[in-house]
């Protein structure tokens, strides 16, 4: 069963789709749209609103110990804390040192940003075998580029199965993904609340859709002057 979190920084959003979602996933552009005095303050906040539901933040810092140092005071939040990490710098190299630094001290992981299976597979053997840790794939980023994130999620499922680990969809930009990753065996499917909004739509009928759009375009030819 493909669980599915919603991604925001909005605290707001977190009440309003509480009842709808598994738990919650944010990074630093959505945190910095709000416009918080305090990132770790904001995240307290979110966590208080995310009652117990899993979460994921992510650093501000990646290198040394102010990393490791931030990384402990999220994972000190709650249980239900994951703290995100790139699995590559902005310079192109891998983080594997501090994931595997942070992953050893027994902070719940969720290594972010991953694109292919060579930055999964760097990843992956870079967390400790026996702590629980999300993977997150950049799948709409991938879709971007023409290549499948379906056969690239099944693969990660594959050399994951048997471990405490989970796969993630990330970058998702239709509600089709929500059935993609389903197909795919993934784990969780993290979407915005604009999508979230319109999920109900997957239980709909095209002929009922379709009449929706019609209805639409009749308004507007309604309100039309030749």
């Amino acid at each position: 069963m493909t669980k599915i979190y919603l991604d925001t920084g909005d605290i707001r959003e977190i009440e309003k789709y509480f009842d709808c979602v598994d738990g919650f996933t944010t990074n630093p552009a959505l945190i910095e749209n709000k416009r918080p005095n305090s990132y770790f303050n904001h995240c307290q906040k979110m966590v208080e609103m995310a009652g117990g539901k899993s979460i994921s933040f992510a650093l501000i810092d990646t290198v040394g110990e102010l990393a490791l140092s931030q990384a402990e005071e999220l994972a000190n939040l709650g249980n239900n804390i994951s703290v995100k990490i790139a699995e590559s710098s902005t310079y192109g190299q891998s983080n594997a040192s501090l994931i595997s630094a942070l992953s050893l001290r027994g902070i719940p992981l969720n290594i972010t940003a991953i694109f292919d299976i060579e930055q999964f597979n760097r990843a992956l053997h870079a967390v400790n075998d026996e702590a629980e840790t999300i993977f997150s794939f950049f799948c709409g980023r991938v879709a971007d580029t023409g290549t499948d994130p379906g056969k690239l999620i099944s693969s990660a499922v594959k050399l994951t199965n048997g471990t405490p680990h989970k796969i993630l969809w990330a970058s998702t930009r239709q509600l089709f993904n929500v059935i993609e990753a389903k197909n795919s065996l993934c784990d969780i499917i993290t979407i915005p609340s604009q999508l979230l909004e319109n999920i109900s739509r997957l239980d709909s009928t095209i002929p009922k859709l379709a009449n929706e759009v019609l209805l639409d375009f009749s308004r507007a030819t309604n309100k039309l002057n030749w």
